[in-house]
């Protein structure tokens, strides 16, 4: 009768081990596409609300100096910049994604200029973001 001491291959322990250590490999890889993907579309919103908010900032500064949408509604100036639902003026652009609100706000600096600040806002995993662009129009 033959040994089978000699014979070459892996015993079952060896193989169940490094199938444990395959498989740890492969959650992690998953893990990692999964964090990927969630970051990837937190950067698309992030780029989507730029993007709103410059090209609001942009259609604003092209319009005359007494313009209704570069009107001060409330009359709060400076301090009023920053508000977001109480805002001068809003809208509801129409994206791919609807989640996104664009206000904007304007102070008179004097009577030959006026600061515009847009803010865009959105919801990201329930969490309020935001994304603002200020510049300064002159008569």
């Amino acid at each position: 009768m033959k040994s089978h001491l000699n014979e070459r291959g892996f015993s079952l322990i060896e193989l169940i081990f490094a199938m444990s250590i395959f498989v740890i490999g492969i959650l992690a890889v998953t893990n990692m596409q999964f964090f990927s993907s969630r970051h990837n579309v937190n950067a698309t919103m992030m780029t989507e609300g730029a993007l709103l908010a410059e090209s609001k900032l942009e259609e604003l500064m092209t319009l005359n100096f007494g313009h209704a949408d570069l009107i001060d509604t409330d009359a709060d100036g400076n301090a009023g910049l920053g508000d977001n639902p109480a805002a001068d003026h809003s809208q509801n652009p129409s994206t791919l994604n609807d989640s996104f609100m664009v206000h904007w706000n304007i102070a008179d600096r004097d009577a030959d200029s006026k600061i515009i600040r847009v803010i865009v806002t959105w919801r990201d995993r329930l969490l309020p973001k935001n994304y603002f662009v200020e510049s300064i129009k002159i008569r």
